[in-house]
C-alpha cells in the first residue's frame, strides 16, 4: 500500500521523462530477472519463437532484456489506472483497428477478444477500460485474491471510467457467469487462447508453433458474440500498442471444422 502511494504521488509530481528516469532502474532489474528465468528454462520467448538470422548471443540477450524492461516499466502504469484517461497518458497508448471493436459494440453485439499471454495483459485491461469499454478477463488458471490496495485502485479506475460495479475478472469455475456477462450488449470478454486443457488445436506457421484452445470460439457460438483477435505490445517504456485484427466470420465461429478454427487462429 505504501509503495502504491509513493508511485501515485510521483506520477502527480513529476513530468513523464523524470518519472520514467526514476522508474527505469527497477524496471531494468525486473527485466533482468525475467531474462534469467527464461534462460534457466531454456527459452527466451514464452510461446512464439521467430526465425531470425544468426546473431551474437550477447546481442540477442540485450534485445530480449530491452523488451522485457519496456514491458516492466509500462506495468507501473497500473498504479494509477484512474488517470489513464488524462491526455498525457492517452497519448502513450496507440490503438490500431479500434474502429473494428467500436463498430461491433455500436451494433449491440458482445465481443470476445482472443489474445495471447504476450505483452502485459494487465495493461490491456486498463487501457481498454480507460476508454470506457466494459471489458472483463477470463482467467486461464486459478488466481490468488488481489491485495486490498489493488482492489482500491481498480475501484478508483472504475469510477473514473464510468464502469462502477462492472465485473473485472472471471475464474475458470465461473464460465456460466462469464456467459451471462456477455448476454448484455456492449460487453467485452478477453480470453487468452493458449492451451488450457487437453483439447486444443496445434497451429503451425513460418517460424512458430502454438497450441491453442478453441474454447473462445465455442463460447462465442453459444452467446452470439463476435470473436476479435487482439494483441498488446510495449514498443518503449511507458508506451503500449494495442492491435485489433479482422473479426472471425460468424459462420466460421459456429463451424465444428477444426481446420477453419486453425486458419483463423
Amino acid at each position: 500500500h505504501i509503495v502504491a502511494v509513493v508511485f501515485r504521488f510521483g506520477e502527480r509530481l513529476l513530468p513523464i521523462p523524470l518519472l520514467l528516469l526514476s522508474l527505469l532502474p527497477a524496471a531494468m532489474m525486473m527485466g533482468r530477472r525475467l531474462v534469467l528465468r527464461g534462460i534457466s528454462m531454456g527459452r527466451h520467448r514464452r510461446f512464439v519463437v521467430a526465425i531470425k538470422p544468426r546473431e551474437p548471443r550477447w546481442r540477442s540477450l540485450w534485445r530480449v532484456w530491452a523488451g522485457r524492461t519496456a514491458v516492466c516499466a509500462t506495468r507501473f502504469l497500473s498504479y494509477w489506472p484512474d488517470r489513464l484517461r488524462e491526455a498525457r497518458w492517452r497519448r502513450r497508448c496507440q490503438f490500431i483497428g479500434l474502429e473494428r471493436l467500436e463498430a461491433i459494440l455500436a451494433g449491440g453485439r458482445p465481443v470476445i477478444l482472443a489474445t495471447l499471454h504476450y505483452g502485459d495483459l494487465t495493461m490491456l485491461y486498463h487501457w481498454l477500460r480507460s476508454r470506457g469499454i466494459a471489458v472483463a478477463f477470463l482467467a486461464s488458471r486459478d488466481r490468488e485474491a488481489a491485495p486490498p490496495f489493488r482492489n482500491r485502485l481498480d475501484g478508483l479506475a472504475d469510477r473514473a471510467n464510468g464502469l462502477d460495479g462492472m465485473p473485472r475478472l472471471f475464474l475458470q469455475g465461473q464460465l456460466w457467469e462469464a456467459q451471462e456477462f456477455l448476454s448484455s450488449p456492449g460487453r467485452v470478454l478477453a480470453v487468452a487462447i493458449e492451451r488450457t486443457s487437453e483439447r486444443y488445436i496445434q497451429v503451425n506457421g513460418p517460424g512458430y508453433s502454438l497450441p491453442v484452445s478453441p474454447g473462445a470460439l465455442r463460447m462465442a457460438a453459444i452467446v452470439g458474440a463476435v470473436v476479435l483477435p487482439c494483441i498488446i505490445s510495449s514498443p518503449g517504456c511507458l508506451r503500449s500498442i494495442i492491435r485489433f485484427g479482422p473479426p472471425v466470420p460468424d459462420d466460421d465461429v459456429a463451424s465444428p471444422d477444426r481446420q477453419i478454427g486453425r486458419a483463423h487462429v
